[in-house]
């Protein structure tokens, strides 16, 4: 994880630096925002494997809870600063202030000790081999497989519609980036009300878990966040492209209609399937394994 952050440093460093010199195309920005979201993944990957190693499982569902917020709070944050810092200064700003919030993370992150005797050794081939695996279980797997396929269907979609929306303001003029900053820092205001509601929640009905921490076996849980995390985030890009495409051919309007029933549709995937319908109460999984 410590390494995820400082590669994610390096990335937007080097960004600012192509900026500084006149050398930032639009090749490199699409290269960097591939590198940043794929070390994202990995990271996000790491963490989900050892939050139920600090969380025992019967806490997970307020560890997931409280994350959640602190995510939410930080996209309030984010949103807002980047649109600020991209109105009243430059695009280097927003790749210097974020090279250095990886940065104070890397060294944070590696205060964590390991178990040195059940790691291993990290190469790209035991990466790749890892997750193929994950796949495996990922595909095997009855109730997160479906449920997988609907995140990475809704994200597709709810990309297709933010590209839109950005591409759109921009070009009208009808939104400064300031102005788009703060409205999808929004987003990040909902996120935590909805923690805060999960709290209250939490305190009548403690024993609910997380559905895949519960259900994936923590030997196999990185592995399968790591293709999971590929598929639903990997998926992103190509909603983007599939906006830059349907424009070509529709009007805007007409772009925002089929991606709105996409996202729509995307539920089918979990109404249709027969084992997370049948799926018990989480409390229920969690006294099982027990």
């Amino acid at each position: 994880m410590s390494l995820m952050s400082g590669l994610r440093a390096l990335v937007l460093s080097a960004m600012a630096v192509l900026f500084l010199t006149g050398n930032l195309s639009l090749l490199a920005l699409v290269i960097a925002a591939f590198l940043v979201s794929g070390l994202t993944g990995l990271y996000d990957s790491a963490f989900a494997a050892l939050l139920p190693s600090v969380a025992h499982r019967s806490k997970l569902t307020t560890a997931n809870t409280w994350v959640a917020g602190i995510r939410s709070a930080g996209d309030i944050g984010a949103g807002a600063t980047a649109g600020i810092l991209l109105q009243i200064l430059s695009p280097v700003a927003l790749f210097i202030s974020d090279a250095v919030t990886y940065l104070v993370s890397a060294p944070a992150i590696g205060q964590i000790r390991e178990d040195r005797q059940a790691s291993e050794t990290f190469t790209f081939r035991n990466y790749f081999l890892s997750l193929g695996s994950g796949f495996a279980i990922l595909i095997r797997d009855r109730v997160m497989w479906p449920v997988t396929l609907s995140i990475a269907h809704f994200n597709l979609f709810t990309t297709a519609i933010q590209s839109v929306y950005v591409t759109q303001a921009l070009r009208s003029g009808s939104m400064t980036p300031a102005e788009i900053g703060i409205a999808g820092a929004l987003g990040g205001i909902i996120g935590l009300l909805s923690m805060i509601l999960g709290v209250m929640c939490d305190g009548q009905h403690h024993r609910n878990g997380n559905t895949k921490q519960l259900l994936i076996p923590h030997v196999a849980l990185g592995r399968f966040s790591s293709a999971s995390r590929v598929l639903t985030w990997g998926i992103d890009p190509i909603g983007a492209a599939l906006a830059g495409v349907l424009a070509l051919f529709l009007p805007t309007s007409a772009v925002l209609a089929v991606a709105s029933s996409g996202v729509v549709i995307s539920a089918c995937w979990i109404a249709t399937s027969a084992a997370v319908r049948e799926l018990p109460l989480l409390s229920e999984i969690e006294q099982r394994r027990e």
